[in-house]
């Protein structure tokens, strides 16, 4: 009887065939492997940039916020500093010549900051100062009088009832119709109705009651005691005319020499220590440039608005009031990333760049 079932052939894939089949699995396998690792590299690049842009975004809102404040309620001309506290702060070359610095609403250091992430462009500076009208429910501590013996600090008697809003350290506008000084708390005596303004605050801004005759290093809120004496302040505690006391929120943004954007906050930080009276908040790291330009009211666009015509800083002809004349401030930053980018075998740099209105820089109530 036949075999009702065909020989089934035994014979398998020949050498060609397998050799094809593996290069053809292994193209495949290098093909997905490689968009697989293309894939994760955008997606790497993405999260950094996101990261880099999430950062840059928060310092220029912050920088922006304090801009468009720059000048609210503050005096429209500025406040007198001891001589030298402009540098102190932001490095501004403009000290050194025995007078009282001058500090505007906005005032600016041009490439003043070094950053090893780049040598070659010195980084800007800038402060911002404004008045807080949250406290004492908007209004200005009123003062009647100047009541200090001691060489040393400034006491001042309010208003009944008028030193309960005020807090040690906190930093204030003293103005009347004819001077404008930048002030510390260092003590309050509710009971007496007094404010303490003791030379040596933590921020260096409080000057010595008294001095030599006229001398620009003693306080202007100290009590006239003659027609010839100029530098103090005339109180009237019948018409309770004298001077006014008004909080502000003062702050600065500079790079250190790692490139950390931080944010600097002077005074106002009750219940703290003296040592603390300088809040140093980091925005962003690895920070490879930041710049700022600046449109004027009357004046072509300059990098340093008070550099005078000749552009440099520390001449003859600086004029610190110009700052006042600024219009539109434009920041440029660039962000360098944290790691080196798997295609390009660099860091990414992030640009980013800003321009607000100085809307309220000359604002100024009485």
């Amino acid at each position: 009887m036949k075999n009702k079932f065909k020989k089934i052939s035994e014979k398998g894939f020949s050498l060609i065939e397998l050799t094809f089949s593996m290069f053809l699995f292994m193209l495949i396998t290098g093909s997905l492997f490689g968009l697989l690792e293309l894939g994760r590299s955008d997606r790497n690049r993405a999260g950094r940039q996101t990261d880099s842009l999430k950062n840059a975004r928060v310092a220029t809102y912050l920088i922006g916020r304090d801009l468009m404040n720059a000048g609210l309620g503050f005096h429209k001309t500025g406040a007198l500093i001891p001589d030298g506290g402009l540098n102190t702060k932001l490095q501004v070359p403009l000290d050194g010549d025995g007078k009282r610095d001058v500090l505007t609403s906005i005032s600016v250091g041009n490439n003043v900051n070094a950053n090893t992430l780049d040598i070659s462009r010195p980084n800007d500076a800038i402060s911002l100062i404004y008045r807080n009208f949250d406290f004492n429910n908007g209004s200005p501590i009123k003062v009647i009088d100047e009541l200090s013996t001691s060489a040393n600090r400034v006491v001042l008697k309010t208003v009944t009832g008028g030193a309960a809003a005020v807090r040690v350290h906190d930093v204030f506008l003293a103005e009347n119709d004819f001077t404008q000084v930048l002030v510390m708390v260092t003590a309050v005596d509710i009971s007496s109705d007094t404010i303490t303004f003791q030379y040596g605050d933590p921020l260096s801004i409080n000057q010595n009651r008294s001095g030599s005759a006229n001398s620009l290093h003693n306080s202007l809120l100290r009590k006239c005691i003659s027609t010839s004496d100029t530098t103090c302040t005339e109180y009237n505690p019948i018409l309770e005319v004298g001077v006014r006391l008004k909080k502000v929120v003062w702050s600065s943004y500079k790079i250190d020499s790692t490139g950390t954007l931080s944010r600097f906050v002077y005074g106002n930080n009750t219940g703290e220590t003296a040592a603390n009276q300088i809040q140093v908040q980091p925005l962003i790291y690895n920070v490879r440039s930041m710049q700022l330009d600046y449109s004027m009211k009357d004046a072509p666009d300059t990098v340093d608005p008070a550099a005078g015509l000749d552009g440099i800083r520390g001449n003859i002809d600086d004029d610190q009031d110009r700052m006042n004349f600024i219009r539109q401030a434009t920041l440029s930053l660039e962000i360098e990333a944290a790691q080196k980018d798997e295609t390009a075998g660099a860091k990414q740099v992030v640009k980013l760049n800003t321009t607000f209105s100085t809307r309220n820089l000359q604002y100024d109530d009485r």
